[in-house]
């Protein structure tokens, strides 16, 4: 009877970790990304988008254009899922090759990726809600970072 009650503690305490590292060993429980998103403010629009490209691979890139028309920033993503890890890999004009971020926790609607050893950023986390926004927290060290909120768009890529 007491290995029976301990058995059920173990799994009521341990199954929600068990529930989130399985949705973090495949990319199709991330679909909730594919898409485009927008975000605006007065001075700049900020897009992103996502597609999937096979069971292991979603493209994506993030643009930033200001309220003159400009654009002034773009980034190449891709999320793939490699040797049993879900990586975010971004390729910004600064660097020859592309920052790798893995994904150390994931749960249903929230994604956090890490490179502590980058500069800037260090973190990334991805959040969706269930009225279908988007927000994504982007933080380094020092309490640097910014966040942004995207509505899903009818974009063309």
């Amino acid at each position: 009877m007491y290995l029976l009650r301990y058995a059920i503690f173990l799994t009521i305490i341990f199954a929600p970790l068990t529930q989130a590292s399985m949705d973090c060993r495949s990319l199709d429980a991330l679909d909730w990304i594919l898409g485009s998103w927008v975000s605006e403010s007065s001075q700049r629009t900020y897009k992103e988008h996502w597609s999937k490209v096979s069971d292991d691979t979603y493209e994506g890139y993030s643009e930033v254009t200001l309220s003159s028309g400009k654009n002034s920033g773009y980034e190449s993503l891709r999320l793939v899922n490699m040797a049993g890890n879900i990586f975010y890999l971004a390729k910004v004009s600064e660097n020859t090759l592309p920052i790798a971020f893995k994904l150390v926790s994931c749960s249903k609607g929230r994604l956090h990726f890490e490179n502590i050893d980058h500069d800037f950023p260090q973190s990334i986390q991805y959040s969706y809600n269930s009225a279908g926004n988007l927000s994504v927290l982007v933080a380094g060290s020092g309490n640097k970072g910014f966040k942004l909120n995207f509505d899903r768009s009818t974009l063309i890529k």
